[in-house]
């Protein structure tokens, strides 16, 4: 179970020093947009899920927090919470082979739509 935690946890550690190594230099400039990718489950518990979704309860919690900070400094804050992606993980997963999921190639347009 910690191990799982631990892995888990990367999903907060990664945003966390994404947002770090850029936003100084963005405040400064005046100019920026921060995307963060979190997904339906920081919206939803999903059973066997509980650690995931409460690291993208973190994500959801961190861009909103950072949209407010963030408000008059010319950086924008964007938040894209898709549903499941076909990645490896997922095509493995048995109790996700029923559902239909995303391609990347949708989330990368979503992304896309905000920033532009």
């Amino acid at each position: 179970m910690i191990t799982r935690l631990t892995k888990k946890t990367e999903n907060i550690k990664g945003l966390l020093y994404g947002v770090n190594s850029v936003v100084g230099n963005m405040v400064n400039n005046q100019k920026g947009h921060i995307v963060n990718i979190c997904s339906d489950s920081g919206f939803e518990v999903i059973e066997r899920l509980s650690v995931y979704c409460a690291t993208k309860f973190s994500v959801r919690a961190i861009s909103i927090g950072l949209e407010k900070e963030l408000a008059n400094t010319g950086v924008r804050v964007t938040n894209v919470s898709p549903g499941m992606v076909e990645t490896q993980l997922s095509s493995k997963s048995p109790f996700e082979e029923n559902r239909k999921k995303l391609e990347p190639k949708d989330i990368a347009n979503a992304v896309s739509y905000a920033i532009s």
